[in-house]
């Protein structure tokens, strides 16, 4: 009897193609939220943000609690805010291959800027192939051809360190700021805060990325500290 019910579970999961890492939590709303994005008779593109949330929520206070219960569980670690939120949206892009669509519809209302909304959908898409790709040939699509080389040998050395903790990253990712025209990709590993991969990104006119920067931070080689020069005015007559 058990094992025909888990032959049902495995089938199950294996038609909504569901990829279930290491969080059971997070498991369980990644395969309710591939059942009702699947088997929705509404368009996913025209769902209102309130309705798309709505996918990720089980009915009952039961689940209520049990949301509650792994939030606090994240924040002893050190893991809420937007921490906590950047963990929950990279797990479940990754768990279910029909989630980009429906994250397209909620948690971007502070992106006004459509050009920069899009980019930011699209590196989360980019993020994620990152974590499922076999070589950096795989994610070839993403680069301007001419820059595709040096692209290589800059995310090679840090590809198979990221997949190895795919299940365990918190993403954010953050727009240009002030005089800088690169996406900043910040993975947290949340079960060690210190342990940190930056990517900067910079697209081409093109829509390509042009040009990539990767550092991989730890407790004993954190990020250096940016060093912001002042400069004293002295009134004249002083």
């Amino acid at each position: 009897m058990k094992s025909s019910f888990l032959s049902l579970i495995l089938a199950t999961l294996f038609l909504q193609n569901v990829n279930l890492g290491t969080d059971p939590y997070l498991n369980s709303i990644a395969v309710y939220a591939c059942e009702r994005i699947t088997n929705s008779e509404i368009s996913i593109e025209s769902l209102r943000q309130r309705d798309a949330l709505g996918f990720l929520h089980k009915r009952g206070l039961e689940e209520v609690n049990k949301s509650l219960q792994h939030q606090k569980k994240m924040a002893a670690k050190g893991i809420k805010g937007f921490d906590y939120d950047g963990y929950v949206n990279f797990y479940l892009l990754q768990s279910c291959p029909s989630f980009d669509r429906l994250f397209e519809r909620i948690d971007i209302k502070h992106l006004d800027n459509k050009r920069k909304r899009v980019k930011y959908i699209e590196l989360h898409k980019f993020s994620r192939d990152i974590m499922q790709a076999d070589t950096v040939d795989d994610l070839n699509d993403y680069f301007a051809i001419q820059n595709q080389v040096q692209i290589h040998k800059t995310l090679q050395p840090v590809l198979r360190k990221m997949q190895e903790l795919r299940w365990d990253m918190s993403l954010q990712i953050f727009p240009p700021f002030g005089n800088s025209y690169s996406y900043e990709l910040i993975f947290k590993d949340v079960n060690d805060l210190q342990h940190t991969f930056e990517i900067s990104v910079v697209f081409n006119k093109d829509g390509k990325i042009g040009g990539l920067i990767s550092n991989e931070y730890t407790k004993d080689r954190p990020k250096p500290e940016e060093v912001i020069e002042t400069i004293d005015v002295v009134p004249a007559g002083h």
